[in-house]
């Protein structure tokens, strides 16, 4: 079941860490913007230090993005090449979207639109699929 929130519910980022078949899924709820980083960077080290290299980020409760918060997924996106894993975007809103395609960052991201089909996507490269 997937909940929903206004901008106005949310003023602080809000990051959810769960984990699905070995996989990180961060759920990011609220502002991806300057300080707020701090919350996504900490969970991703919580998910590193827990041994797990793949990564799925939820996108579809953030409302906004800045160069702080494009920073933080291009920081993850490095972090996990170099430990051998994979990180996929996920439910990018049209307005995220057009920020990533002015900053070019659609073209490094993996993308899917759903949780689910990253998680599947990232389970079939494990099988060698």
């Amino acid at each position: 079941m997937k909940k929903t929130a206004s901008h106005e519910d949310i003023s602080a980022l809000q990051v959810n860490l769960a984990s699905s078949d070995e996989i990180a899924v961060l759920g990011l709820h609220g502002d991806f913007v300057g300080s707020e980083v701090v919350q996504f960077r900490r969970a991703c080290g919580e998910a590193q230090k827990e041994g797990l290299k793949d990564f799925v980020v939820d996108l579809s409760e953030v409302f906004s993005i800045d160069g702080y918060g494009l920073a933080s997924l291009v920081g993850l996106l490095s972090r996990t090449k170099n430990l051998g894993g994979r990180l996929i975007l996920c439910a990018i809103n049209p307005e995220l979207r057009t920020r990533f395609e002015a900053t070019h960052c659609d073209v490094i991201f993996d993308t899917e639109f759903t949780v689910a089909k990253a998680v599947d996507k990232l389970k079939g490269v494990r099988k060698g699929e």
